[in-house]
């Protein structure tokens, strides 16, 4: 799966319970995350729009962790 919808990135997170990191999304194979930036790029884009909220948080290993959430309504 390379190309993702809206309502599917909004399916996705709901699945999720609301959020999901982004080694969660490339281990589920969620559209293209760890191949290419057209899933990104949709995920910035809902979350110029509001839709989204983005934490990152990082780890005493220097791992950054970025989790993508449902903002609730």
């Amino acid at each position: 799966m390379a190309r993702v919808s809206r309502k599917e990135v909004i399916e996705y997170l709901r699945s999720k319970g609301g959020s999901a990191t982004v080694d969660e999304m490339r281990a589920d194979n969620f559209g293209d995350v760890g191949r290419g930036w057209d899933t990104i790029r949709l995920l910035q884009k809902l979350r110029q729009e509001g839709i989204l909220e983005r934490e990152i948080e990082h780890t005493p290993e220097r791992q950054t962790i970025i989790r993508w959430l449902l903002k609730r309504r």
